[in-house]
């Protein structure tokens, strides 16, 4: 494996080696893997690790990284890398999947690393991909994993339970799949898919979401991780077009009620006449004035059918929004 990062060096070479000391070869470290050594530090027991926790692991004798959503503890393996301990520091601590395929994707990293999973990357605001096969046809659909943004008793909650929020359509196939399971019927699930990291986050004080219907699933955990790690002010903007359609609005109105950092505003297109807060589709004329200013303070989410989406980022950006001042979700 050589390095998982670019190097930078002057020859622009991402493959350089470094030379590595007696008993440090690839058949060494394989020997090493077989020993029955506790490579990953958790005694055989997947953990589920926030980003927090995996920033918390970045020191030579403690690293951690994360590739594709599973977590490794690569202390033991920083002086096998033929890059070098230097060039593999650079991507512990981190979520590096971005960084390793650029270079690296057609490593098998799951069979190098195998004994030194930590477990899986409890990821913010990303989808998986949720596949139902029946006898006579496969869907396929992403779908993101929410998070309790008030207590349940009822709900059982676990680190080895993923919760989503389905909305059935009749012309839906999946959905109607997933709303009619049974125990012990089988659904597949992906590893998580997105790009959302929680750093672009930094010196911010706003965190401004805009969501239209089932969008606004993603941003379920952005709110909690939010309200609970960070200082940041949040405001979520939900379109939707009758009041029915609201979910959580109950959830909403008692977080806003009982947490001085979270406002929620409704939109609605198709309003009752007994509607009384704001209407109509999205549009300059209401974005505009629910956008806090100054821009450098914000940061701005949007999850959407596509067409709403690339609408609000046409918007934002005219308001003076640059690419690092918002992150579109896919809806």
């Amino acid at each position: 494996m050589s390095h998982l990062i670019p190097s930078g060096s002057a020859t622009g070479n991402p493959r350089n080696k470094t030379a590595l000391g007696p008993g440090k070869s690839l058949m060494d470290w394989v020997k090493l893997t077989n020993s029955g050594k506790d490579l990953s530090g958790t005694g055989g027991v997947m953990l589920n690790i926030t980003p927090e926790e995996l920033a918390q692991h970045n020191k030579e004798t403690d690293a951690w990284m994360a590739i594709g959503g599973i977590v490794y503890n690569v202390t033991e393996y920083l002086s096998f890398h033929p890059g070098g301990e230097e060039e593999l520091m650079r991507g512990v601590g981190t979520d590096a999947t971005k960084l390793f395929n650029t270079v690296h994707s057609w490593v098998n990293y799951q069979s190098l690393l195998k004994s030194c999973i930590v477990g899986r990357l409890k990821t913010i605001g990303n989808s998986t991909i949720l596949t139902s096969a029946s006898s006579d046809s496969v869907n396929v659909r992403s779908y993101t994993p929410i998070s309790f943004i008030i207590s349940h008793p009822e709900i059982r909650l676990s680190s080895s339970i993923v919760h989503f929020l389905v909305k059935e359509y009749k012309i839906g196939s999946l959905s109607r799949r997933l709303c009619s399971l049974k125990r012990d019927d089988h659904v597949e699930m992906s590893r998580p898919v997105g790009s959302f990291n929680c750093k672009a986050l930094d010196k911010r004080l706003n965190l401004i979401l805009i969501a239209a219907g089932t969008g606004l699933t993603p941003f379920t955990s952005l709110i909690a991780w939010a309200l609970k790690n960070s200082k940041l002010n949040v405001k979520l903007v939900f379109f939707n077009k009758t009041e029915e359609d609201i979910i959580w609005k109950n959830e909403f109105d008692t977080l806003s009620s009982d947490e001085s950092r979270f406002e929620v505003t409704y939109i609605l297109s198709n309003p009752s006449p007994n509607w009384k807060g704001l209407t109509g589709l999205v549009s300059a004329l209401i974005i505009k004035p629910i956008l806090i200013q100054p821009v450098e303070e914000n940061f701005v989410c949007i999850c959407g059918p596509n067409l709403f989406t690339e609408l609000c980022v046409s918007i934002i950006k005219d308001i003076g929004y640059s690419e690092n001042d918002f992150h579109r979700f896919q809806g």
